[in-house]
C-alpha cells in the first residue's frame, strides 16, 4: 500500500477500512516493541507500545479484566448500549495530539466496533512509521 493512500473518506465502509487499517499498523508495532507491563488497578500484565510518538495498549480475550461497574453499566443504558466485553481492544494515544486518538473493539468474528476515532495528522504518520520500522503496511 503506498503512503499516499488518503485516509480521509467519507462513508461509513470507508470509515470502517480505514479503522481496520490503522489497527494493522498499531498491532505491528506493538508485536514488534510491545512490552508486557501492568496497568494501575488492573490485575495482569497488558501489552503496551510507548514510542514513535505513540502510546498503545492492547488487550486480548486471554486477559482477565475486571467487571464495569455498575456507573459504567448505567453509562452505556443512557445510550441504549449494553456493556459487553469485546475479546480484543486497542487505544492509542498520539503525541502529536496528547489526547487518545484511537478506541476499538473486536471480536474473533473480526467485527470491529469504533469507539473514538479523532481524525489528524497522526494517522499518516502512524503508517509511515510502520513502513520505517517493518518496511510495508499489510492490508
Amino acid at each position: 500500500m503506498e503512503l499516499e493512500y488518503t485516509m480521509r473518506g467519507n462513508k461509513r465502509g470507508e470509515r470502517q477500512k480505514q479503522a481496520e487499517v490503522l489497527r494493522d499498523a498499531a498491532i505491528t508495532l506493538l508485536r514488534q516493541y510491545g512490552l508486557w507491563a501492568p496497568i494501575a488497578n488492573l490485575e495482569g500484565a497488558f501489552l503496551q507500545y510507548n514510542g514513535h510518538e505513540f502510546s498503545m495498549i492492547h488487550v486480548s480475550p486471554f486477559q482477565r479484566i475486571p467487571e464495569p461497574s455498575d456507573e459504567m453499566k448505567y453509562k452505556a443504558a443512557q445510550v441504549g448500549a449494553e456493556w459487553q466485553r469485546e475479546p480484543y481492544m486497542l487505544d492509542v494515544w498520539s503525541k502529536l495530539e496528547p489526547r487518545k486518538v484511537f478506541s476499538i473493539r473486536w471480536d474473533f468474528s473480526d467485527a470491529l466496533e469504533i469507539i473514538a476515532f479523532r481524525r489528524g495528522s497522526w494517522e499518516q504518520r502512524l503508517l509511515q512509521t510502520v513502513v520505517e520500522v517493518d518496511g510495508r503496511i499489510s492490508t
